[in-house]
C-alpha cells in the first residue's frame, strides 16, 4: 500500500467533486500512517458537501499533526465564515498572525472575508500581501469592486493599478478601472 497512491487518488477524486470516493482513497492513508494531508483534504471533502463542521474537526486533526499546514486553518477560518461564526474564523486566523504567512496566504483569508462581505477584515489580510499574482487577481478585483461600492473610488483604483502591473491586457480590470 502506497500513501502517495492514494493521496493522489483522493485529490483527484476531490478534484472531481467525488467526496466519498475521496474520503474512501484518504482513510486509506490514515489507516497506513496519521497523515496531515489525508486529514485535510478530507475536510476539504466535508467543506463541498457543506458539512462544515465535520471539515472544522478534520482542519483540527491536520493541524495538530502538522504545525506548518496552515491551509488546514486558512481552510478552518473559512469553514466558520460558511457557519456564520465570524468570531471563530477571526480568532483562526488570527493565531496565525504569530506564524510567517505568505501573501499567498493572506489573500486566501482575504477572499474569505471578502465572500461574506466583510470588507474590513479583507482589508486587513489583502493589503499585508505584497502584490497579487495572476492566479489571485480575480481577488482583487473582487476586493476592487467592494471599495467602488462603497464609494472609495481612489483605493479602488489603486488595487486595480496594481493588479495591471501583473496583467496589463485583462480586459476585466481595464474595463473595471474605466
Amino acid at each position: 500500500k502506497n500513501v502517495y497512491v492514494y493521496l493522489a487518488l483522493g485529490e483527484c477524486y476531490l478534484a472531481d467533486n467525488q467526496y466519498e470516493e475521496a474520503r474512501d482513497s484518504l482513510q486509506e492513508v490514515l489507516k497506513i500512517k496519521k497523515n496531515s494531508k489525508a486529514l485535510h483534504l478530507i475536510g476539504k471533502t466535508y467543506m463541498g458537501e457543506a458539512e462544515y463542521e465535520k471539515a472544522i474537526e478534520f482542519f483540527e486533526q491536520a493541524y495538530m499533526a502538522n504545525s506548518m499546514n496552515i491551509g488546514a486553518i486558512i481552510d478552518m477560518g473559512n469553514a466558520y465564515l460558511y457557519l456564520g461564526a465570524t468570531k471563530e474564523a477571526t480568532e483562526t486566523f488570527s493565531s496565525l498572525n504569530d506564524t510567517n504567512i505568505s501573501d499567498l496566504n493572506c489573500t486566501s483569508i482575504g477572499s474569505a472575508y471578502l465572500s461574506t462581505g466583510d470588507i474590513v477584515n479583507a482589508e486587513k489580510y489583502l493589503q499585508q500581501a505584497q502584490s497579487p499574482v495572476v492566479d489571485t487577481i480575480g481577488v482583487f478585483n473582487k476586493y476592487a469592486i467592494e471599495l467602488r461600492k462603497a464609494g472609495r473610488f481612489n483605493e479602488a483604483i489603486e488595487q486595480y493599478h496594481r493588479c495591471l502591473r501583473i496583467d496589463p491586457a485583462n480586459h476585466i480590470l481595464l474595463l473595471n478601472t474605466a
